[in-house]
């Protein structure tokens, strides 16, 4: 079968190849659907017309019409004689002007092509001249040849327009394209660090070394979840930042810019933020106080406007701060240093301020409602509200004081029996509904209501439908008799407890057991909860020590479901829930231990970390009776290290025991030595001594022992010698 390859009329691109069938007719069918035209002649290359299939050759090139004569592949489109240009460049067409090309920059690439009469050889069908390079970067040049400025889109980027530039050599806009470049650098070095740019950071740098932002600029970052303990952020400027659930704890934050960033739900504990401005932040459900007792610092502190609902504040410092406008509702505040605060305002409603210092702080048209313990004032602010109660349904206390008089209010105030002073310093709005006095018994009952199951349910009103339902369900009970009783009686064991509900509320009563209890079916379900106490293992935990050492500790949780009620109406999983709660609970708690406390002082995490569980875990009706850490795994190397100290050590132990031995030894021998000079006979028995002890080894040394009176003979008589020649020089030396 013959193959030939087929062009238009006076063209030679887009060529196809087609095989030769049957006829001339089908192959001019054939191109006329490849090609998108109506082909009715077909010509060869010299411009022969072929109206016979036999006539065609294998490979032959060929040349269809729509019926024109030929026109071969030298006769070209007739060109415009014009000054206008049309350009192809990568794909898209550009018109312009000869004179646009050349006149702006006579030196460049264009105007060499495009000058003198000079035309590139390489046009497309259309006649347009051929560019091979990318039309996004040639649009901003060919603009700025036609009126002599810069204008681009800001998605193109300036270094591929420089790089175009050069190529085509355009001289005067290469100067302005590396000042646009330049002028770019330099704004991404002033651009704020990113949360990649932190993340980079943390994992480069080794725990045991100080990461410090000081004064870096991370305005708009999202750090959330991020663990960024110990690090300086001072001076830094984190407005606008997102760092919910982050770890701040023990971080420096001062004369830092955090105003309307968010922190909801952070760690901050033994944080220092003297001198910060949180303006308009929003600190929702933080946690600032540190179980080890560092209390966290920010004095100082602009909190203008600020969202801190919820927060456990205990102990904080915030002498001399500013919240004016504050919403401080619900926070913990017990034994937290407000002393000189500008409290103007601030919402304070469910508060606990316990033991706080208020001393010379502003008060003014601040709010207290339902005060979770009463409110301790000191001795600036005169009085303390006690309750309020009037006949109307709502009434409003003012409490005024002045510095020349004092002033105390009565259990029972009337609205109208508000007292002005001449000169007030300080005025207290406190709130209060009819016979609803402001105490913490009422705020604690309202907490407790607020836990499902925590007290005894009372039977309500279930509506028509539930009506309905339960005569429903009593018909089925005794149509079914005797069968209806294996499902409506079951049983729970002395272990277990039943948490009954019924359309979907509580069953008054509390939970059932152990025994038999009655369920009606369809309407009331039922969910057995093992009250015998369980135990699970924490995994082994990297945590980092306050002193910067990365150990490894694991423990063991004893624990037990003290109110089957509230650990089935208020978690979903009481028992997963506590798990990841001892899991964050132990890695918080050593985070703030020091590694010899670890190691030595376990009775009193231990302690410290049944407490805390115990006092989460009581709204889960969950009682954590013991903790217990089973093993701290220290790093090879510092076990290296300690094991090296220790050796240390005990070589220096060793070293002086040594010489304590050597000196009551030389001591003995000393005393020794004189009890000898002073007897003769003990001389002889220390003789005969180390003779019996020669003869006891077994050595072919052979001692031939001499009298020991003969030893003192030659002993004196050596001493006699000495005294004489002693004497003999002394009569020399005197003559």
């Amino acid at each position: 079968m013959k193959r030939v390859v087929l062009f238009r009329n006076g063209t030679e691109v887009d060529g196809k190849v087609f095989l030769v069938t049957h006829s001339l007719e089908d192959l001019l069918t054939s191109a006329s659907v490849k090609f998108n035209i109506h082909a009715k002649r077909l010509f060869t290359s010299q411009g022969g017309e072929i109206d016979e299939v036999k006539l065609l050759r294998d490979d032959d090139v060929l040349y269809v019409s729509e019926g024109e004569d030929f026109l071969g592949s030298s006769v070209r489109p007739v060109k415009c004689t014009s000054e206008w240009v049309v350009l192809n460049v990568g794909g898209r067409r550009f018109s312009t002007t000869r004179s646009t090309l050349v006149a702006k920059e006579p030196s460049s690439m264009l105007a060499r092509m495009f000058g003198s009469g000079m035309m590139p050889a390489n046009q497309d069908p259309d006649g347009a001249y051929l560019i091979d390079r990318s039309p996004v970067y040639f649009e901003p040049i060919l603009n700025y040849l036609r009126h002599g400025k810069l204008v681009y889109d800001t998605n193109v980027s300036p270094e591929g327009l420089l790089e175009e530039a050069r190529f085509f050599g355009v001289e005067s806009l290469i100067p302005q394209l590396e000042n646009l470049v330049s002028q770019m650098h330099r704004s991404k070095d002033l651009a704020p660090l990113g949360r990649r740019d932190v993340i980079n950071a943390l994992i480069i740098t080794p725990f045991t070394t100080e990461l410090r932002f000081q004064g870096v600029n991370l305005a708009g970052s999202d750090l959330s979840r991020l663990d960024l303990r110990y690090i300086n952020f001072k001076y830094a400027c984190l407005h606008g930042c997102r760092i919910m659930g982050a770890n701040l704890s023990w971080c420096c934050l001062e004369r830092a810019d955090l105003s309307h960033s968010q922190l909801d739900g952070a760690q901050l504990l033994g944080v220092k933020m003297l001198c910060a401005n949180l303006e308009g932040a929003s600190l929702r459900s933080c946690n600032f106080e540190d179980p080890a007792g560092n209390r966290a610092n920010m004095e100082s502190v602009n909190l203008k406007g600020a969202n801190l609902e919820g927060s456990n504040m205990a102990g904080v410092n915030l002498r001399v701060a500013t919240l004016k406008n504050a919403n401080l509702q619900n926070c913990v505040l017990r034994a937290a240093v407000l002393a000189g605060a500008d409290l103007e305002s601030c919402d304070l409603s469910g508060s606990d301020l316990h033991e706080a210092n208020l001393r010379g702080a502003n008060l003014k048209d601040a709010a207290f409602e339902l005060m979770l313990t009463p409110l301790h004032m000191s001795q600036t602010i005169r009085g303390i509200a006690q309750s309020v109660g009037s006949e109307s349904s709502s009434s409003t206390l003012e409490l005024r004081e002045s510095s020349s008089s004092k002033r105390t209010m009565h259990n029972q105030v009337e609205p109208e029996e508000a007292v002005s002073p001449a000169s007030p310093q300080t005025t207290v709005h406190i709130s209060a509904q009819q016979h609803k006095p402001v105490a913490a018994t009422s705020s604690r009952s309202d907490y407790r209501h607020s836990i499902i199951g925590a007290e005894d349910v009372t039977d309500v009103e279930i509506g028509i439908c539930g009506w309905i339902l339960t005569v429903f369900s009593w018909i089925i009970v005794f149509c079914t008799l005797p069968f209806s009783l294996c499902v409506c009686f079951k049983v729970v064991q002395e272990y277990e407890r039943a948490v009954i509900f019924r359309l979907g509320r509580l069953l008054s009563g509390g939970a059932k057991g152990p025994g038999i209890f009655f369920i009606l079916p369809c309407i009331e379900t039922y969910t057995k909860v093992d009250l015998r106490s369980s135990v699970f293992d924490i995994p082994p935990q990297e945590i980092l020590t306050r002193d910067s050492v990365t150990v490894s500790v694991d423990a063991v949780v004893y624990y037990r479901v003290s109110n089957a009620t509230v650990s089935i109406a208020n978690v979903e999983n009481a028992h997963h829930s506590t798990r990841l709660l001892a899991q964050t609970t132990l890695r918080n708690i050593l985070g703030t231990r020091l590694l010899h406390e670890i190691l030595s002082d376990r009775e009193n995490i231990q302690a410290s970390m049944q407490s805390s569980l115990d006092e989460a875990t009581d709204e889960w009706g969950i009682k954590v009776e013991r903790v217990e850490i089973k093993d701290v795994r220290l790093p090879v190397q510092l076990q290296r290290a300690m094991a090296a100290e220790a050796e240390a050590a005990r070589e220096a132990r060793a070293k002086v025991i040594a010489a304590e031995g050597e000196q009551k030894a030389s001591r003995a021998l000393r005393e020794a030595s004189e009890v000898i000079g002073n007897s003769p006979a003990a001389l002889q028995l220390r003789y005969l001594q180390t003779l019996n002890t020669i003869s006891a080894e077994k050595n072919s040394t052979i001692v031939f022992p001499l009298p020991i009176d003969l030893l003192t003979y030659f002993l004196k008589a050596r001493g006699a010698s000495d005294a004489a020649q002693a004497a003999q020089a002394a009569a020399s030396a005197s003559k």
